[in-house]
């Protein structure tokens, strides 16, 4: 399973409670929601029970009909054997609709087999398709189905690393609110030894103590022996999980009457227990316990502590030195055979979804693509500093060459749809849409300048819609499909210069050059919230290629700016940590680019003076420095002036990323271990 957020952690414990108290509607719809958990179990039980809607509702909770090619069939045989079974019974009004409504959006991807589809409609019985002669009665069908839906499953990187939970002891939720009410009680000024708790709403406090407790305490200022807060003391339910029921086993009961440590009241009233991390106050509990629902001043102070005491614990308990990389012998890199030429201001740099081929396309206009074969040597295709790449250039030899206006630098713009198959480009020009596979040939293209594109990105639940960025600072979100502009954002006062999308939050956030942010609500286009990167003096940021992405639980968002590194609540679109050059002896170079890596728990930031930078991505600790001396293999006089202009980070593996240099030069990067 991929590693969880924190609230992604969360979430998993109240899957298991509602679990254990056999709420499994409920449960279910929360596993659909929270996209964590892919109950196989479940699903097959729909799926075998003819249950579709349901079926594709929670399939849907998950992936998205045009994602990739292995959600594109799994919902194509879902609604192919509903028009089956619709055909079977010799219902035509219902496989009529089911043909019009569910399976007329797969004619976009084979005409041919859904006018096949179609002609069964002419058919007293679907048997006499040749292709459907083997159909049998709807119980076998399904099993076939189930078979091929799991095949399906295991191939589709959406589901296959969500089939299952984490390990959890039996209950974790009902121990984490009892340890959290030991902390609390512990903290109490004057302790009772039998604490009354009717609630966990609210913090617990223990009452006043009488005159006979003061006595007492002045005589004997620490108990000689421990004593545990009684069983009890605790209201029922914390006893036996279910009010209306006593048949949960003994141990169970037993696990969960307030345990506690065994030295309770052997610790005096205002210390806490030593531990090698930041004092953890009752807050900091508060937010390990329970979701983030709280007002938002605490939930922001609490994050920010969260965040600030990994960066002071990593400082102090483990002592840890900057690692240096100044030798190319520490460093596996491999150059790409022809560069992009110099002069570039700006590049756009991806990897396609597998990780198994790169473009680039600088602001010269000049794309280049280069693919890495499978081999013997390089099964997977992603050994990219070991193994021979392949150069990519159309039979013309005409669209890598983008129409850049007046021969002047413009800014390039590059996106690559979910499923691989598409492009958009633009360079100063008309914005392009082609083919990624074989010809890359020019499909359609569409709003000629003025004013220009300036970043460009495929809506991610949707590969015929892109949002558009513009030069006059305006984003139009494009139906490609149909041709016309769906959205009209307006509200950054400078160019568009990145977008990143979150659909958990099902929102869209831009960057303008003047390092304002914008979140927007993708169902109706309008604007959330707004905020700007501000320096220390609490000014705003001055102008920069500013760029955003998501991090991986699509709450965090990670903001690059020549002048730091910010990493932001999305939801609240506040600053929660922040990096300053500065801050590590770099004062004198600025960010040219940043991103997280393949697994999310590093980022990897490039500078103007040539010095590549690996963060700890949970708290923008600087861990490694790879200095110009590892990659560019040339002399201090020759490579002063050479730096990376932009870094991507490959997909699939989590050390490996690729840089674009100020010379036109496209280099990939593996830091040896």
């Amino acid at each position: 399973m991929e590693a969880l957020s924190l609230n992604q952690e969360m979430m998993v414990l109240v899957l298991q409670f509602l679990d254990e108290e056999n709420l499994k509607e409920t449960l279910h719809k929360m596993e659909q929601e929270s996209s964590i958990f892919f109950n196989l179990k479940y699903f097959e039980t729909k799926v075998l029970g003819g249950c579709w809607d349901e079926c594709e509702n929670y399939l849907g909770g998950f992936t998205n009909i045009g994602d990739n090619a292995f959600s594109t069939k799994m919902f194509f045989e879902i609604r192919k054997q509903k028009y089956y079974e619709a055909l079977d019974s010799n219902d035509k009004i219902r496989a009529v609709e089911i043909l019009a409504k569910d399976l007329k959006i797969f004619s976009t991807y084979d005409q041919a087999l859904y006018k096949q589809l179609t002609n069964l409609i002419t058919l007293d019985n679907l048997r006499e398709n040749i292709h459907l002669s083997q159909y049998q009665d709807v119980r076998s069908a399904r099993f076939l189905l189930m078979i091929e839906l799991k095949r399906l499953i295991n191939l589709n990187n959406r589901l296959n690393n969500k089939l299952e939970l984490p390990k959890l002891s039996e209950s974790r939720l009902r121990h984490l609110i009892n340890h959290g009410l030991n902390w609390q009680h512990m903290l109490c000024r004057n302790p009772q030894q039998s604490p009354h708790i009717a609630t966990i709403l609210t913090d617990h406090s223990c009452d006043q103590p009488n005159a006979a407790n003061h006595q007492s305490r002045a005589v004997v200022p620490f108990l000689s022996a421990p004593v545990a807060p009684k069983a009890n003391a605790l209201p029922a339910w914390m006893v036996n999980g279910n009010p209306s029921s006593s048949s949960r086993p003994l141990v169970a009961r037993k696990a969960f009457a307030l345990p506690g440590p065994s030295n309770l009241a052997n610790i005096p009233r205002h210390t806490r227990t030593p531990i090698t991390h930041a004092p953890v106050s009752d807050h900091d509990i508060r937010w390990l316990m329970l979701p983030p629902t709280f007002a938002e001043t605490e939930a922001d102070i609490a994050i920010a502590r969260s965040m600030e005491n990994r960066r002071n614990s990593n400082d102090v308990s483990k002592h840890w030195k900057l690692k240096e990389i100044v030798h190319h012998s520490q460093c596996r890199s491999a150059t790409m055979s022809e560069s992009i030429g110099p002069g570039n201001k700006q590049v756009c740099l991806l990897y396609t979804k597998p990780g198994t081929a790169l473009l680039a396309l600088g602001s010269k206009g000049v794309m280049k693509m280069w693919n890495w074969r499978l081999t013997k040597s390089n099964p997977t295709g992603k050994e990219m500093t070991r193994a021979k790449h392949e150069q990519l250039t159309p039979k013309k030899g005409i669209f890598m060459t983008n129409d850049v206006p007046n021969n002047k630098d413009a800014i390039p713009c590059l996106d690559i749809s979910n499923n691989d198959s598409y492009g958009l480009a633009a360079c100063g020009g008309i914005v392009s849409l082609f083919k990624m596979v074989s010809s890359y040939k020019v499909l359609y293209q569409f709003m000629s300048p003025p004013p220009a594109a300036t970043c460009i990105a495929f809506i991610p639940q949707d590969n015929n819609i892109a949002a558009i960025g513009r030069e006059d600072s305006v984003i139009h979100i494009f139906s490609i499909r149909h041709g016309e502009v769906i959205a009209e954002l307006k509200g950054h006062q400078k160019h568009i210069t990145s977008i990143a999308f979150s659909l958990r939050q099902n929102i869209m956030v831009s960057a303008g050059a003047d390092a304002q942010l914008i979140s927007w609500n993708m169902n109706t286009w309008s604007m959330n919230k707004s905020s700007s990167i501000q320096l220390r003096t609490r000014e705003n940021a001055a102008l920069s290629e500013t760029k955003v992405q998501f991090h991986s639980n699509q709450e965090l968002l990670l903001a690059c700016h020549e002048a730091r590194l910010v990493i932001y609540d999305a939801s609240r679109m506040q600053p929660i940590i922040h990096w300053l050059p500065q801050d590590d002896g770099l004062s004198a170079c600025a960010i040219s680019s940043a991103t997280y890596s393949a697994n999310f728990e590093q980022i990897y930031a490039t500078f103007t003076d040539g010095n590549i930078g690996i963060f700890d991505a949970g708290c923008l600790i600087l861990r490694r420095r790879i200095a110009p001396s590892a990659y560019l293999y040339q002399t201090p006089s020759t490579s002063q002036n050479v730096y990376p202009l932009v870094v991507a980070a490959n997909p699939k593996v989590p050390n490996q990323f690729a840089i674009a240099l100020s010379d036109g030069t496209i280099k990939i990067i593996d830091p040896v271990e």
